[in-house]
Parts: structure tokens; C-alpha cells; sequence
């Protein structure tokens, strides 16, 4: 859903890491990365690409899929087929890539421009044209082998084309750009220059008859006469994509998951809006006729229809969780525990292969689950809205809280499988020393919300929190006789901490909204330790922790991932974790310095084999090139468009002095796009600072008219 932008637009948004082998998606299947566009050559055979280079294939009409190797760092975009094995693919700059073996392997094929491209399409298996920013046209005549420019002069972005054989076809793009060919592209007119939208979609069923869409208002403008004249049939609502199949036959899919019909060409839409569970987007949409259908958008969506739209089978599973912490008792058994939300389970799940595989554990009694603890690979406790434990590795689960009043528990932990505590809301402790059948309230002296515990032994143990409607912020308790007795340790900076970890009774450390601290001698005094991460520019902010052993560590901010060899002394930053979602990481754990994962919204689970890969190379600033951003249209009139490879987490807008300025009310920015009102600006230069989900900050000049 659009954000309005304010001063700076800070957003929840769609991260992808730089080194992305180093993580593997685990959950959700096939992907948690977003689709943006699905093709099928016929009911079985189709291909989706996505970010971080993401191609997927099915072979059985989308019930499986296989990833995809492309061989390129670029973004994928529009992918077209001409039969089940030759195939091409357009991205970013300058990206081309061909298949003639059904995308088993793809080749980078040379082109004349470096502009990135956003549409392709073949007329026959030897002609296509491919066409991108500032109104460039590439055409093949030998199957995509070599590309000659036909066009690369104007200011607008070209965005879709639709050819109806090798010499007859049109091009679409910003700012009303309408183009046709009737000789294959050797030339080009210009039609209608009194449209100003942003056409996105065009689709003709003849040489007279076709339609061109506006995603952004919706407006259908439709043609009777070749694209001579254009009259609006209608206002459809914001659309991501869209796909006809004849004169009458098409759909729309777009945000918040909603998938339209219509059967009268664009004039009226069914009006019955297709509500799936993510609440987020899709898309794109592909039919191959006027009953089989796609759809695909965040979070690694898929779904089909085999009567039309009718009715919408979800394809991708795995997506209803949201994951609030996970834990492994060795190397291949782990669990992971989901909280409540509209659509999400109440669910734990369960691995006994590194992951590879999850099995899901239901139980009306599993409610707002936030911590999960094993003392062996069987014997463990989970506890949320309740306490629960499993005495058989989490095939079945005993509700240890009954009928008690105790209720929002965020932390436990146990040092044997008889003794341990949980923690909560309003300063609430509990112990058992029997493994949970009974349990004892202790007093904490506290009011605040408690996050997390941590015992190094059955008598030393630490409980941190703060925040709530008390002034005890940045709350550590520790104690010495088993949680008889509970005394303040704090580090005297006044957020509350979020998770507390020792790796023997002296050497510890505290994390949360007061950055991270680290003690040598059980609690009595605390170090700050000068984590600082770059990328998000918010050196006091941290999600959670996991250290190894006294040495290596690894902490999370927001969605950036550090890592410690020295027990916190120094940090490396390793990149942005690959999540494509609205909600951070929540939780993360390391075997050893090699083997960890990474859990958190929308049943998104990582793994690395690599300790989380390796620090990103630096840019070389004095030869960059934005290409991984583009702002357009540049010089611009009233308006400014970005579009960034990565998801836009982070804008400021400042004037040739470095004053930070305001765009027009109607601004808003969307994943990876952005629209700025600059209709108020004096003509001049300015400059905007974009933040985005790689987690580098990029600058670039743009010129109001």
C-alpha cells in the first residue's frame, strides 16, 4: 500500500542482500523474494522472475517449482516465451538474457544501449523488440541473437508493447507516450499527444482495436481506429498489471491482493475483488485463455484459477506465520514459534534437516507465541499467551498455564529439564523447579514489561525490559539466588532492552533500543559497545542478538546483520538480510560461527551455511554510476518518478544549499517505486538521498524545469 511522503519517508521495507547465496530461503516455498512477472507458454510450462534475480519454473502448471540460474547480477523483469524452450528475459541495465533450452542455462546476449529495459516481445522466434527508459527500442531479426537500436531519443520511460506481427505494433510508457509501427519499427508515430498518463498496459486484437491502461488512475482508454483517437471507456482503481485475452476478456491484479474481471473490453470490472491473505500486492497476471490463469507478487505469492477468476488456488505455501523466535537443539533439530495475527497460525514448527523441511504443530491453545526454549533435542516449552511443554520433541504439546490468569509471556529459559523461568508484561517472573508442572510467581519489583531472560546456573540469572507506562527504561535485574531476589544492574541510557545472553556467569550481554552492552563481571558493570551500523544510519537501535561462544556474535538492526570475532570489541558489517517483507527480522540463532537462521514475518526463514557471508565491497564513488536507480523524468516539470532495483526504504529531498525540503502533499512511495510532488519547487538543482534495501545510501542530481 502507498505511503504518504512527509519530510523524510521512512518505511517498512523490501530488503535483499548483496552477497544473496549466502542465505537461502527455507520458508516460504518456492520463495520469499517478490514476483513481479509470470508467463506460461501453455497449461503446464511457465516461468516467474523476482528480486535478487529470482527465476522460478513449473512444469506441472505452477503445483512445483524449480529455481533458475541466470548467470547475472542484474534484476529480472519481463520474461517471454515463444515455445517451451527458447525464451528471453529483459532486467536492468542493459540486461538481455536468452534460452533455447527451456532455462536450464541462459546467455547474456550484448546490446547497443546501457538503458534499462522493462518490456519484451516476439512477433515470431526470430523478431522481438525489447524497450526501456528514455524511450528506447531494440529489435532483433535473428531470434534475439544481436540487437540494433531503432529508437533512443525522447525523455519518458517505454513500459509495455504489444506487436501483431512483425510489422504492426505499439509502444506505451510515461507521460501519455503512445507509439506505433506499421513497417516492424524502421519508424515510429507519435499518437494522441494530448494523453498525460502513465500508460502501462497496451492490447490490440486487431489492426483497429485496442486498449491502453493507465496502472497508476486506472483510466482505460481504448482505440477504434489504430490509435488514431483514444476515448476513455472508464476509470478502473490503481492496478499493478493487467492481461487480455481477446476484445473483451481481461484482468487486473494489484494491492492489497485484489484481482478484478472484466468481460465487456475494459468498461465495466465484476466489481468482486479477490481478497488473498497477505494484504500486500500482486504483481502481475498471465492467462492463457479465458479460464487458466497466474498471479504473483510479494512475498514469493503464487495462485491460479482454472474457471476464469472465479475462484483462486494459492500455489506458494508457508506465508501465514508470523515467526517470532526460533531455536535449535543441534545442528538439525529446530524449532520456531508464530504469534497471532489476522491470517497467521497459531503455530509452531519443527525441523529435524537443517531446515530443509518444516512441519507445522497446530493447536487452538497455541496463542501469540514469542519464545521458545529445548533443553534436548525433545523435552522443551514455548510460551506466548500461555505456557506450553513437549516431552517428545514438539510432536504434541501440554498447556502448563490452565486455568492461572498469567498471561503475555515473551521469554523463557531453562538450565535443566526441571528448573526454569519465563518472563513478561508487568514485571511478571516465574520459576519451576519441577519442569513446569507447577509454578512460583517471583517478585521482580518492577511494574515494566519484562523481553528476556538468561540463567547460567540454577542460582544465576539475568531479566531485562523497561519501558511500559514505568520510568524503569533500560531494566537489568540479575540474581544470585535463584530469582528469591532480584536486583537493578542497569546501564543508565533510558530505552528498554530487548534480549539478554551469558555465555558463563560473568560474560554477558544486553541489547535493545539503548544499542548493545557487554559485561565481564556477571552484571555489576556494563561497556557500550560501539556497534554501529552504517547502511541504516541508527547506531542505537538493535532487534536481537545470538552469540556462538565468548568470541563470535552476531547482532541485528533492523535488517542489517553484523558480526563479532572479539566478544563485541569490534564489528564487521555483513549486508542487509535478504527479506522482502514489511516487518523486520525477528529472531536469529547460530549453531556455530557457520550454521544459523533467521526468522520473522510472513513465515520467512533463512539459513546460512557461510556465517552470514562476507562484509559488502565498497562502491567505488568516484566511478559510480546510478544503476541501480532511476529518477525520470530528469529534467522534470511538476513531477518526479524513482524507480530502485531495491525496495526505497528511506528518502530526503534537499535544494543545492542542503536544505532538507518538503514534496507535495500527493507524494508517496510503494517497494521499489516513488512519485514527488515537486509542482511547488523554483526551478534549480536538487538532490535526493535515497536509502535503499541493499543498504547503501545513493544520491542523485535531478533538474526542475
Amino acid at each position: 500500500m502507498r505511503s504518504l511522503l512527509t519530510l523524510v519517508i521512512l518505511l517498512a521495507s523490501r530488503f535483499i542482500l548483496a552477497q544473496g547465496s549466502d542465505w537461502e530461503w527455507q520458508n516460504p516455498k518456492p520463495t520469499g523474494y517478490r514476483l513481479n512477472s509470470v508467463y506460461f507458454v501453455n497449461a503446464k510450462t511457465g516461468w516467474a522472475t523476482g528480486a535478487n534475480n529470482t527465476l522460478l519454473k513449473s512444469n506441472d502448471g505452477g503445483a512445483t517449482w524449480q529455481a533458475q540460474s541466470t548467470g547475472t547480477t542484474q534484476p529480472l523483469g519481463s520474461v517471454y516465451f515463444v515455445d517451451t524452450l527458447t525464451g528471453w528475459i529483459v532486467g536492468g541495465y542493459d540486461a538481455i538474457l536468452k534460452t533455447t533450452d527451456g532455462g536450464a542455462t541462459w546467455q547474456k546476449v550484448k546490446t547497443p544501449t546501457r538503458k534499462w529495459l522493462y518490456s519484451i516481445w516476439f512477433a515470431d522466434a526470430l523478431t522481438g523488440w525489447a524497450i526501456g527508459e528514455r524511450e528506447t527500442i531494440l529489435k532483433t531479426t535473428d531470434g534475439g541473437n544481436s540487437w540494433k537500436i531503432q529508437r533512443t531519443q525522447g525523455k519518458n520511460h517505454l513500459r509495455a508493447c504489444h506487436f501483431l506481427d512483425a510489422q504492426t505494433g505499439w509502444v506505451v510508457g510515461a507521460k501519455g507516450t503512445i507509439l506505433k509501427t506499421t513497417n516492424g519499427g524502421s519508424s515510429w508515430q507519435r499518437q494522441n499527444k494530448s494523453i498525460d498518463e502513465w500508460l502501462d498496459y497496451v492490447f490490440f486484437t486487431d489492426a483497429q482495436n485496442g486498449l491502453v491502461i493507465d496502472r497508476f488512475s486506472g483510466k482505460i482508454l481504448k482505440t477504434r481506429d489504430g490509435g488514431t483517437t483514444w476515448d476513455s471507456i472508464g476509470s478502473n482503481y490503481s492496478f499493478m498489471n493487467y492481461k487480455f485475452v481477446d476484445s473483451l476478456n481481461g484482468w487486473c491484479v494489484g494491492h492489497d491482493n485484489f484481482i478484478q474481471r472484466t468481460r465487456d473490453g475494459g468498461k465495466t470490472w465484476d466489481g468482486r475483488w479477490y481478497y488473498m491473505q497477505d494484504g500486500d500486492g500482486l504483481t502481475s497476471v498471465h492467462f492463457i485463455d479465458k479460464q487458466t490463469g497466474w498471479a504473483v507478487g510479494s512475498f514469493g505469492s503464487i495462485y491460479k484459477t482454472t474457471d476464469g477468476g472465479e475462484n483462486w488456488r494459492e500455489l506458494s505455501d508457508g506465508k501465514d506465520y508470523q515467526l517470532k523466535d526460533v531455536f535449535f537443539a543441534n545442528d538439525h533439530t529446530g524449532w520456531a514459534v508464530a504469534s497471532i495475527n489476522v491470517f497467521s497460525a497459531n503455530s509452531i514448527l519443527k525441523t529435524t534437516n537443517k531446515g530443509k523441511d518444516w512441519k507445522v504443530h497446530y493447536s487452538p491453545a497455541f496463542k501469540d507465541l514469542r519464545s521458545v526454549y529445548f533443553v534436548d533435542s525433545l523435552i522443551g516449552w514455548a510460551v506466548g499467551y500461555g505456557i506450553h511443554r513437549t516431552l517428545d520433541g514438539g510432536e504434541s504439546w501440554d498447556n502448563q498455564s490452565g486455568s492461572s490468569s498469567w498471561h503475555d509471556f515473551r521469554s523463557v529459559h531453562f538450565v535443566n529439564n526441571r528448573t526454569g523461568w519465563v518472563v513478561g508484561m508487568e514485571g511478571t517472573i516465574l520459576k519451576t523447579s519441577n519442569g513446569g508442572t507447577t509454578w512460583q510467581s517471583q517478585s521482580s519489583g518492577t511494574g515494566s514489561p519484562l523481553f528476556s531472560v538468561y540463567f547460567a546456573d540454577t542460582l544465576t540469572g539475568w531479566a531485562v525490559g523497561g519501558g511500559g507506562s514505568y520510568r524503569d527504561t533500560s531494566l537489568i535485574l540479575k540474581t544470585t539466588d535463584g530469582g528469591m531476589s532480584w536486583q537493578s544492574h542497569n546501564t543508565g541510557i533510558g530505552y528498554p532492552n530487548i534480549a539478554v545472553q551469558f555465555v558463563n556467569s560473568r560474560t554477558g550481554w544486553v541489547m535493545g533500543r539503548s544499542g548493545m552492552f557487554k559485561t565481564n563481571d556477571g552484571g555489576t558493570t556494563w561497556q557500550g559497545l560501539g556497534i554501529y551500523t552504517e547502511a541504516i544510519n541508527r547506531p542505537y537501535y538493535f532487534d536481537n542478538m545470538h552469540f556462538v561462544d565468548s568470541l563470535t556474535g552476531y547482532a541485528m538492526q533492523l535488517r542489517s546483520l553484523s558480526k563479532t570475532t572479539d566478544g563485541g570489541s569490534s564489528w564487521q558489517y555483513l549486508g542487509t538480510l535478504p527479506y522482502e517483507d514489511f516487518l523486520s527480522p525477528t529472531s536469529i540463532y547460530f549453531t556455530d560461527a557457520q550454521n544459523g537462521w533467521v526468522v520473522g514475518g510472513h513465515g520467512a526463514i533463512l539459513h546460512t551455511t557461510t556465517g552470514g557471508g562476507k562484509p559488502p565491497v565498497p562502491y567505488n564513488w568516484d566511478n559510480y554510476e546510478p544503476i541501480y536507480l532511476r529518477a525520470y523524468p530528469n529534467p522534470a516539470d511538476n513531477y518526479l518518478e524513482l524507480w530502485s532495483e531495491n525496495s526505497i526504504y528511506s528518502i530526503t529531498l534537499t535544494d543545492a544549499l542542503g536544505r532538507t525540503l518538503n514534496p507535495g502533499p500527493g507524494s508517496w512511495v510503494d517497494g521499489q517505486e516513488a512519485y514527488l510532488d515537486i509542482s511547488s519547487f523554483r526551478s534549480g538543482l536538487y538532490y535526493l538521498k535515497v536509502l535503499t534495501g541493499d543498504g547503501l545510501t545513493r544520491v542523485q542530481r535531478v533538474m526542475k524545469k
